[in-house]
Order: structure tokens, then sequence, then C-alpha cells
């Protein structure tokens, strides 16, 4: 680990070390913003994003989804569902401004004329925007979306919180960053003994990740921690949710499958789950340990619902960074990504 500095070369130790600086600037941002009142209640809310960009919204959708009164979509396509009107408040999410998926969707809603919020960096986002009289948070640019998670999500929270349609979040948000401060001074120290972050990735390093999180009590940290190892690590991981596994996928646990002998585990558990999610989770465990099949356990703490679903977010980026390290790779670049990006250029060139 000491070869840090060779292998990181674009410092992403600084921006996850750094990610409560992140969420203050960006609440900072939010309560500082000209936020219209809309003038009638909203009847739904729709999220638009991508990638490092999209998460926001997702995370969002959940923390908040047993206590809304009206439904939230998350948006991952060119396209808007049909039921968006002028009712409807649309969050368009993307960091450099020029995501091409949610460009597309941004332009569709200039006929159906909602209340539209724009969080962004630059690009196209940030021209339509200002050129359609938007909504429009400017957040700081220059850094990998998936590293800027405090900005993408952050101000969309205390943006709808300032509009009414959650309730204030300061006090949960402070507890959020007291303990982002405690974990990263925790995670930074490159004593395996003292750093569970990097213990779990020598644990993961010739190993395939699946992670297993519930749907309580936010159902997108597993896909937080798959996006983070697939694009940090460059290394696959897989990613589900009980109860829903438990109808199909564990019986892909078997002794006959020689797959297993590559897989390792990790269960996001709550306290504050049901006794019903838990008594699952316990007995999942039992079938991975009849196969062989080694697995570990990391439990939210805090007591606000963000700060917890906040602690097992967090980890998500040290231990991908340090999975990244061990295996010589440089987390920032992906170059999978510009190569997609770089075909589909070509192609509608042509």
């Amino acid at each position: 680990m000491e070869n840090i500095a060779r292998i990181d070369r674009q410092d992403m130790f600084s921006l996850i070390r750094n990610f409560s600086k992140q969420c203050l600037t960006a609440r900072d941002i939010a309560v500082k913003a000209d936020l219209p009142s809309p003038g009638a209640r909203f009847k739904n809310i729709v999220m638009c994003g991508m990638g490092g960009s999209g998460i926001g919204g997702e995370i969002f959708s959940h923390l908040f989804a047993d206590s809304l009164d009206i439904p939230v979509f998350v948006n991952r396509a060119y396209t808007l569902p049909k039921f968006v009107s002028k009712d409807s408040l649309v969050v368009i999410s993307s960091y450099s401004g020029k995501t091409e998926e949610t460009v597309s969707a941004l332009r569709a809603l200039q006929k159906i004329r909602p209340y539209v919020l724009c969080v962004t960096s630059n690009g196209e986002v940030e021209e339509i925007a200002r050129e359609k009289n938007y909504v429009l948070i400017k957040v700081p640019g220059g850094q990998p979306p998936r590293a800027s998670l405090g900005y993408l999500f952050v101000p969309v929270l205390f943006a709808l919180a300032r509009l009414g349609i959650v309730e204030d979040q300061q006090a949960a948000f402070d507890e959020s960053i007291e303990l982002l401060n405690s974990i990263s001074d925790e995670l930074s120290h490159l004593d395996e003994n003292k750093n569970e972050a990097l213990h779990l990735a020598n644990r993961l390093s010739d190993r395939t990740a699946i992670i297993y999180g519930s749907v309580e009590p936010n159902a997108a940290l597993p896909t937080r921690w798959r996006n983070q190892i697939s694009e940090n690590a460059k290394a696959l991981a897989f990613a589900n949710l009980i109860p829903e596994m438990n109808h199909n996928e564990i019986v892909g646990w078997s002794a006959s499958t020689a797959i297993l002998d590559k897989t390792f585990v990790i269960f996001l558990e709550d306290d504050n789950n049901s006794q019903r999610i838990k008594t699952r989770i316990e007995a999942t465990k039992e079938i991975l340990l009849n196969n062989n099949v080694p697995f570990s356990e990391l439990f939210a703490k805090g007591r606000s619902r963000l700060c917890r679903t906040f602690s097992l977010l967090y980890y998500a980026d040290f231990v991908s960074f340090y999975m990244a390290v061990l295996n010589d790779v440089d987390p920032s670049p992906v170059a999978n990504i510009d190569f997609l990006k770089g075909r589909l250029s070509a192609a509608y060139a042509e």
C-alpha cells in the first residue's frame, strides 16, 4: 500500500477522504439557490440521471419511500414516462451536463412544461436550464461523477426540503457529516488490522463481489456498491435485494456450481430492519455457510435514516479504492466508458 501515489495518479483518494467537505459545499449551494414557488402541489417526482449522476435519485427515492404521499420515479432512459405532466417535479441530474440520455429527456420536457430542477456543473444541461429559465443548481466540476455524489444528491435533498416535499434534513445532515468525518479518519489508515475497508478489499482481491442489501432501509445501497467496484476497481460485481433474491437467486448458491469458489458476499445490514428481513438474512447466510461461501457483514451506523444510509455508502468508496490499489489499477480512468462514447460519437457522425 506504500505505492498509493504511484497507482492513484489522479488522486481519487483525496476525493474520497474529503467527501464530507463536498457535502457541506453542496448544502451551502442548495440553501442559496433560487427556488420559485411551484404554485401548485406536485402529483409526482421524476428523477432523471445515469450512472454516478443518477444514483442520487435512486437513493432519494428509497430514503423517503415510506414518508412521501406522491410517487417518485427514477428515469434512466432517453425518453420520459407518459405520466409526466405540468404537475410533475422533474429533477435533471448530470454532473458533466453532457449525459446524452439525460439531455434527451430534458429536451423532451419543453413541450410538457413541468417544474424542472437541474443539478449540473456545466454542458448542455446548464445551457438549456438558463435558456428555458429552469431552476439551476450549479455545482463545482472537474472530477468523476461517481466521486461527486455529495454535489449531486445533497442539493436535491435540501431543495426538496425547501419546497416542502420532505421534512427539514438539517439535523440528520449534521449527524451524517460527523459520522463521515469519523469514518474517513478510520478508513484512511493503511493498517489492515485497524481498517475494515482495507481488510475487506484484501478478501475480495481474487474473488467476485456479490452485494446483498434489503428493501429496508435503502434499496439503492447494493447498486452503489456494485457501481463503485466496477468503476474504481475495474472488477465485476453483482447486487441484489432481500427478499427478492430469496425467491430466485438463492437457488443458485449450490455446491455443484464451481463459480462459488471465486465469489465473496457482502451483506449490507441495518439493526432497524424488520424481524422478517433479519430472519431472511440469517437464513441466507446459513445457506452460504453450508456451501463454503465466504461473506462479510457491514452494519449501518447512526440514528437518522440519512446517516445510516450514508455510513454504508461511504464504505463502498474506500473498499473499491483499496481493491484498485491492491490490483495495481488506477481507480480514476474508465477506458471502457470512453471507448463506448467514442463509438457512439462516430456512429452519430456517419
